[in-house]
């Protein structure tokens, strides 16, 4: 029987080990990376056949993950092909957490990735007023990390409360975060088992011709067959007034619909690749 294997961003603790936990009931082996760029070139190399993937692609508040479309997606847009594919895709809540090592008030330092406290700013401030101190921002690679650079009783750190009760830190303050709705949509990507039920939507990235009207025709190509999109971003690819357009929309790629925009698409662009069609996922849907 094969094994299942996740690649995810490390350590312990991360949103994505949060999410890898969620998804995958029976994970085997859990991979743990320093960048998630580096998730997908290992996830390309790796033999097994149940290996997969998961990287956030946009935070409701920050955007796209622009590290994903810039350093791993954009270069395959020139040959339209890559070896992996998205299969899934999974809606985590971004609950951040004030968490220390004892149950002191005062604060000092705060670590944290610098999207994390930034997401946190006007709690930070609050804090602030609320100890009568001025607190030092001190970013990290990531949230879970933060935890490793707590050293003094006025060390504190943002991270979530599925990495504080992994690494047993007391949690000082829950919904950390300023904005209450704050998410991040995570893709799982595998290269070899894409048997995940019925795909709904599509991910696709392009570059255009530098011409009057070229992104209006590419989005008809779209709306002309009923599909509806819900993620548009331009990501600059480095030559004055070139963009690449990273898109998804609701439709499977083998559907007679979702042929005619991919075959459209493909006479309308410059360079497309397709990075999968996915179903979008909820607790324990994937492998149980």
């Amino acid at each position: 029987m094969n094994k299942i294997k996740v690649h995810c961003l490390g350590p312990e603790g991360t949103y994505g080990h949060e999410v890898v936990m969620k998804v995958f009931l029976n994970a085997d082996e859990i991979v743990f990376h320093d960048s998630n760029s580096e998730i997908l070139f290992a996830l390309e190399e790796d033999e097994d056949p149940l290996s997969f993937g998961i990287v956030p692609i946009e935070n409701s508040t920050k955007g796209l993950v622009t590290e994903i479309v810039n350093d791993f997606w954009l270069p395959k847009v020139d040959s339209g092909f890559s070896y992996l594919e998205v299969v899934g895709e999974f809606c985590n809540p971004v609950r951040h957490v004030l968490a220390k090592n004892n149950n002191r008030k005062k604060i000092k330092r705060i670590f944290s990735h610098p999207q994390a406290l930034g997401q946190c700013a006007e709690n930070i401030k609050l804090l602030e007023v609320e100890l009568g101190v001025k607190i030092e921002l001190i970013a990290t690679k990531s949230t879970a990390g933060s935890i490793d650079k707590i050293e003094r009783p006025g060390d504190a750190a943002i991270c979530s409360e599925f990495a504080a009760n992994l690494r047993g830190i007391n949690i000082v303050k829950r919904n950390f975060n300023d904005k209450d709705n704050n998410q991040t949509l995570f893709h799982v990507l595998t290269k070899g088992n894409s048997d995940f039920g019925l795909k709904t939507h599509t991910a696709i990235l392009f570059t255009l011709k530098d011409e009057p009207a070229a992104l209006i025709r590419a989005l008809n190509c779209i709306s002309d067959y009923g599909a509806n999109m819900h993620m548009i971003h331009s990501i600059p690819v480095g030559i004055p007034g070139k963009y690449a357009f990273y898109i998804e929309y609701d439709e499977n790629t083998d559907s007679n619909n979702g042929k005619g925009i991919i075959s459209n698409l493909g006479h309308s662009t410059e360079d497309l690749i397709i990075i999968g069609s996915f179903i979008k996922l909820s607790e324990r849907e994937v492998l149980q």
